[in-house]
């Protein structure tokens, strides 16, 4: 697995705006994609050595008034669909995720096939 390029920016103040985040964290490196959310966001940098450089700058620095922690992204893992009737699920295209969803479409495919 190669090296990340995605960071994770922690305990962010309210009074932070995405503008912020750019000036700060663009000095690093170039900035692909910036995702401001409340509190924390994701930054992607173009290459993996400016996310390297900025965790190490960055990490535990002050803005507006709340210490920030900069980390690299961890990766989400890919949920996998259930395995509850594969074969009458596999006509719809979502995966419903409570048991009486699948439960009506099971029954509903009874019918359907009578």
């Amino acid at each position: 697995m190669g090296r990340s390029n995605r960071l994770y920016i922690g305990h962010i103040s309210s009074r932070i705006r995405e503008k912020d985040l750019e000036y700060e964290f663009g000095r690093y490196g170039r900035i692909r994609d910036l995702s401001l959310k409340q509190g924390f966001a994701f930054l992607e940098y173009d290459k993996a050595e400016d996310a390297d450089y900025a965790i190490r700058k960055m990490d535990g620095v002050n803005l507006e008034g709340l210490r920030i922690t900069v980390e690299f992204a961890k990766e989400l893992p890919v949920r996998q669909p259930p395995r509850v009737g594969a074969q009458v699920l596999s006509d719809f295209a979502f995966v419903p995720r409570c048991y009486i969803c699948v439960m009506l479409i099971f029954f509903a495919s009874m019918l359907r096939s009578q």
